[in-house]
């Protein structure tokens, strides 16, 4: 399916949503005002958070051009929130600001937490584009990513639905921070009523007390740092019906997968690029037209967000993060599904991936 047939299903798909909750107007004619604050760093040396940003906005820019010629009527407004409080201080007296449906970022935490506070005072939607956010009021947000403790809860409810019959090890090192993720786990593990599951200590190769030699085991990591991948690995190699929940930080940092094979190791993470595939090939061919490079992994996020955001109100109209609670969109490398589980809008769709001779596949056991 290409990016234009798979726009054409999502809006179907949506539309139908409509029907279903008659409370929402049809918003016919309206025009949507959406500002991007991002941290462009437009005075100064570039650096890589910069040149991230101005990736997500050309991504953004893609999907609001295609929207507009399906009906969409937006005004995109665009600033440079740097990482300076006063630059932010600037943009929050700007004259139209107030008048925003939606504000993009920032995506630091005192920058979010500014925009916040006028976003309440204005009532309007803040979207946090890139990293979790914990709100300090009760406005209008959407967090794009998940927080740990969400992500591990998310991890135990794959690992008990698709292993009924294992046996599970939350592994922890003597790390207070993987102790502290282990209870998050085990208590995960309570609510989703996993069984047959145990904390157990992993100390530079060895792991304590000994795992059971039969060949079913899953092991769920609560380690972030990397020294761990290795044993944890090691452990699994004889071990034919055997599993390995990891960190998503074993990888984040890798920019190529090439030399990289780890058929056993299952990542949680929110966004994945499929090689290959024809929506993400045809997006790089648009995108390679409109600005004569290829896109980041950063441009496919603005454009997959840029799609949900924009088709929801195409849909719904101005409060369509109240009416899409819980609808799926696969985009173009995200798996977008908003859902409340407290009181706040997360995005919730994880993608679990194996890494398969240099190639990232979704896990599909």
């Amino acid at each position: 399916m290409g990016i234009k047939q798979k726009r054409i299903a999502l809006f179907l798909f949506l539309s139908i949503g409509f029907v279903l909750k008659s409370s929402a107007q049809l918003p016919v004619w309206q025009e949507y005002r959406i500002a991007l604050l991002l941290p462009f760093k437009t005075t100064g040396a570039k650096n890589p958070v910069s040149e991230a940003m101005m990736d997500y906005h050309e991504g953004f820019s893609i999907a609001a051009k295609e929207l507009e010629k399906e009906g969409l009527k937006a005004k995109i407004y665009v600033f440079d929130s740097e990482k300076d409080s006063f630059a932010l201080e600037t943009i929050l007296k700007h004259p139209d600001l107030p008048g925003m449906d939606m504000i993009v970022g920032p995506v630091y935490e005192k920058g979010l937490a500014q925009v916040e506070e006028f976003c309440i005072k204005h009532k309007i939607l803040l979207v946090s584009p890139l990293k979790y956010y914990n709100p300090q009021g009760k406005g209008e947000l959407i967090n794009f990513f998940v927080p740990d403790t969400l992500r591990m809860a998310a991890v135990v409810a794959k690992a008990g639905k698709t292993f009924p019959k294992h046996r599970f090890y939350v592994v922890q090192d003597g790390n207070a921070a993987s102790k502290l993720n282990a209870a998050i786990i085990m208590r995960a593990a309570k609510k989703y009523k996993l069984k047959n599951v145990k904390v157990v200590t992993l100390t530079g190769n060895n792991i304590a007390p000994a795992i059971t030699r039969t060949d079913s085991v899953v092991l769920i990591s609560a380690i972030s740092a990397v020294s761990a991948k290795t044993p944890l690995n090691n452990f699994l190699k004889n071990r034919k019906k055997s599993w390995l929940f990891a960190s998503p930080d074993w990888h984040g940092t890798i920019k190529s997968a090439v030399n990289l094979n780890e058929p056993k190791v299952i990542y949680p993470e929110m966004t994945m690029l499929r090689p290959g595939d024809s929506t993400t090939s045809l997006f790089a061919d648009v995108y390679y037209d409109d600005f004569y490079s290829d896109p980041s992994i950063y441009a496919y996020i603005g454009y997959d967000q840029a799609q949900f955001l924009l088709y929801g109100y195409m849909a719904f109209g101005d409060s369509f993060w109240k009416n899409t609670i819980g609808y799926d969109y696969t985009g173009l490398i995200n798996h977008i599904k908003l859902e409340k589980p407290n009181g706040q809008l997360i995005n919730t769709g994880l993608h679990f991936i194996r890494i398969i001779e240099g190639r990232k596949e979704e896990f599909e056991p």
